[in-house]
């Protein structure tokens, strides 16, 4: 399947599998595309850390958006992470719509507390109205918008892969 999907010899991808020879960056990418998988994951093993903890006392407050949202960083990330992990907080009333930054990977979001309103597709006429304990998963797409339509303060998870950095 290998050598069909990726145009590269089965002669050769066993002798890269044996370490007998390094495929090209090119093979190496036509490869990692025929395996469905991130190029870097095929060049060896992952360094560093395999854990990566957030304290809620050093939480970092990624950006502050003028229309009363807070982007909150509960992941901290580490060499060949593929999600980031982020909690928006919508302020009571502040009625406008965020735009969450656009990024070329999946995205869930999940409602800690509130009610939001989700408008997506490229005119942001299709509405979701997500409520506490409400979940939703998005292909990647452009033009999304958060709005906080309840009485209080909104909190909603936001997922995305790969990592975001804000």
């Amino acid at each position: 399947d290998i050598e069909r999907k990726a145009n590269v010899s089965a002669t050769h991808v066993s002798e890269i599998e044996r370490g007998l020879t390094s495929p090209t960056v090119g093979a190496l990418l036509r490869i990692a595309d025929a395996l469905e998988t991130p190029a870097y994951r095929l060049l060896g093993e992952e360094t560093g850390s395999r854990v990566s903890v957030v304290r809620s006392s050093a939480r970092m407050v990624l950006a502050e958006v003028g229309s009363g949202a807070r982007y909150h960083r509960l992941s901290g990330g580490f060499a060949g992470a593929e999600l980031s992990l982020v909690e928006i907080e919508l302020e009571q009333g502040s009625g406008r719509a965020v735009a969450p930054p656009l990024h070329p990977g999946e995205e869930l979001l999940h409602v800690l507390r509130g009610v939001v309103e989700l408008n997506t597709g490229d005119d942001g006429r299709e509405r979701d109205v997500l409520k506490e304990g409400d979940s939703i998963h998005l292909r990647p797409h452009s033009g999304r918008t958060l709005r906080n339509i309840g009485d209080g303060e909104a909190r909603v998870l936001w997922m995305v892969s790969p990592p975001i950095s804000l």
